[in-house]
């Protein structure tokens, strides 16, 4: 396993999901922080079902995601 495996792609990233996907709504934000596996945890600047940290799947991040490269978005 790479260092790039370990940490993730996405790992202290900032995530923005531009249309709705199931249960995350247009233009949710999001900070991912851990790997896990083929997941992430993240942190949603507006709670999601009541949640604001929830564990992502990454192909729902590399399919509806996008990496904000201004951080003044957040």
């Amino acid at each position: 396993m790479n260092s790039l495996e370990q940490t993730g792609k996405y790992t202290n990233k900032i995530i923005r999901f531009e249309y709705e996907n199931g249960c995350i709504p247009a233009n949710a934000l999001c900070f991912c922080y851990k790997v896990s596996g083929a997941y992430y945890w993240v942190h949603f600047k507006e709670p999601i079902l009541g949640m604001q940290n929830i564990k992502l799947h990454k192909e729902v991040i590399d399919k509806h995601g996008s990496i904000v490269s201004d951080v003044n978005n957040w």
